[in-house]
């Protein structure tokens, strides 16, 4: 935390990074199992916000989609955190008037559903998320007809990239894997509320056998991001073998100025602070807050997924290969010479 501190004290960087740069410590300031971290944490995250707000607020300083989404997030974070939101607020609903559909609201052709490339869907997933926690924040404000369900009906349907038989994990591997810790953050509100163990499927097969790949790669990220979701799952170190492996990597893989990755060739302060982002969120102890509103919304979402043709068969499916993937482990962790991860 003290590392992403410092490297965003320049205002060039601040300014590049957004709204993302207090939403890191924002995330930590509502789920952080530590009092102590959660105030610290807090602190930074007010004050970040109050330097990245001017940026928004200027002429043109939400007409890209993706700057009145991240502004979105830091109204959200506002008003969470009972900060003045009222200036932001009203930029935001006048760039929304002047949206013509859900295409332009998104920057994305929606439309066109099953077309989008990984990165597309990736961006629309986060996007709807977005204007699924404004709606319950600011209801009406910002009402868009393709929200969350339709969203994960999407993704739900899209097929992941199969996982290579080598250790090595790039391209359309990285986008299936960061897609599917994704979803399970979105459920999870990044691990403000409980994330629902039951659900997550083939995307939850796709992450425990991703994980030993990732450790063997030494892939930071991409071992966070899963130690992440799997901790929200409820495994722990002491007792899941290529968890406590990707968390060893985590703790090995850390410099000595508290960074992860090579930060200093990045060219953007998001690709330089990713890494450390990742590695601090898959090493936190997280303490879930009680159901709010977002998680009853998303508790609904999933019933009807559930409930749809072909996505909940589909779901069922997965969860019981994984059922018998865990049956198959729990034998070998009793007899370890049968073998191992």
């Amino acid at each position: 935390m003290a590392f992403i501190e410092a490297y965003l004290a320049p205002d060039e960087r601040m300014r590049a990074m957004g709204a993302d740069g207090a939403a890191i410590f924002f995330e930590i300031a509502q789920t952080a199992t530590s009092a102590r971290i959660r105030a610290s944490a807090e602190t930074t995250a007010r004050s970040m916000a109050a330097r990245v707000l001017p940026r928004y607020l200027e002429p043109g300083g939400v007409q890209l989609a993706q700057d009145f989404s991240d502004a979105l997030e830091l109204l959200i974070e506002g008003a969470n955190f009972g900060m003045p939101t009222e200036r932001l607020r009203d930029v935001l609903r006048a760039r929304f008037r002047a949206f013509t559909d859900d295409d332009d609201a998104y920057g994305l052709p929606i439309s066109r559903g099953g077309d989008l490339t990984d990165g597309q869907a990736f961006d629309m997933l986060l996007r709807a998320y977005t204007f699924e926690r404004a709606d319950v924040v600011s209801p009406s404000a910002f009402p868009v007809r393709f929200g969350l369900e339709a969203a994960l009906r999407l993704v739900w349907s899209r097929p992941l990239a199969p996982l290579p038989e080598l250790d090595t994990v790039a391209g359309d591997h990285v986008e299936s894997a960061y897609l599917a810790t994704h979803v399970a953050l979105v459920l999870s509100e990044y691990g403000r509320r409980p994330l629902p163990t039951t659900v997550l499927g083939r995307f939850e097969v796709y992450l425990r056998e991703g994980l030993p790949r990732f450790v063997r790669s030494r892939d930071v990220e991409l071992a966070a991001e899963t130690s992440d979701v799997l901790r929200q799952l409820g495994e722990r170190d002491e007792v899941h073998v290529p968890l406590c492996s990707a968390t060893q990597l985590l703790l090995d893989a850390q410099s000595p100025d508290g960074s992860w990755g090579r930060w200093a060739r990045d060219a953007t302060p998001y690709d330089a602070l990713h890494p450390t982002w990742a590695a601090v969120t898959g090493l936190l102890e997280r303490s879930p807050a009680a159901e709010n509103a977002y998680s009853r919304r998303v508790r609904n979402i999933l019933d009807a997924l559930t409930r749809a043709p072909g996505l909940g068969d589909q779901r069922t499916r997965a969860c019981s290969a994984f059922a018998s993937k865990r049956d198959v482990i729990s034998r070998m962790r009793k007899n370890p010479n049968r073998g191992s991860w």
